[in-house]
């Protein structure tokens, strides 16, 4: 192994729980944000093949998304950094709900952040230190 995990407070937002990765063998960093969808990926690191290679990309968070289709239990989380990815997403979600079993997405109103079920429309406030979890009744 070659990746600390660890638990960050998130520069865009302040959530609490924003996921840092960082694999110490070529000192990339990779942070993302389940709140607000804020992401950056520092690659300034080791690279044996390109050590002049360094590289940054980051994405002011506009929300996240996460779903669990009905076969399996593996779902899937991500980011928007952009509006035009959540209309996306969003269309997508249209086509296939029926395939799913759970979606939400996260979404900044009147100076908060909720996460909204896709299913119910149901909006539930998201502080900063609570943790963005599935449902209880899945």
């Amino acid at each position: 192994m070659a990746s600390v995990i660890s638990d960050v407070t998130c520069p865009e937002c302040g959530y609490e729980y924003c996921l840092s990765d960082y694999y110490y063998k070529s000192n990339e960093r990779f942070i993302s944000c389940g709140r607000c969808g804020y992401h950056r990926i520092d690659a300034k690191g080791i690279n044996l093949k390109e050590p002049e290679n360094e590289e940054e990309q980051e994405g002011k968070g506009i929300g996240a998304y996460t779903f669990y289709p009905k076969e399996g239990k593996v779902g899937q989380r991500g980011c928007f950094g952009k509006e035009k990815q959540r209309e996306e997403f969003l269309n997508w979600f249209e086509e296939d709900k029926d395939e799913l079993e759970e979606a939400t997405i996260t979404k900044k109103i009147d100076g908060g952040w909720y996460q909204i079920d896709l299913f119910t429309r149901e909006k539930t406030k998201i502080e900063k230190d609570t943790p963005i979890r599935r449902s209880e009744n899945k």
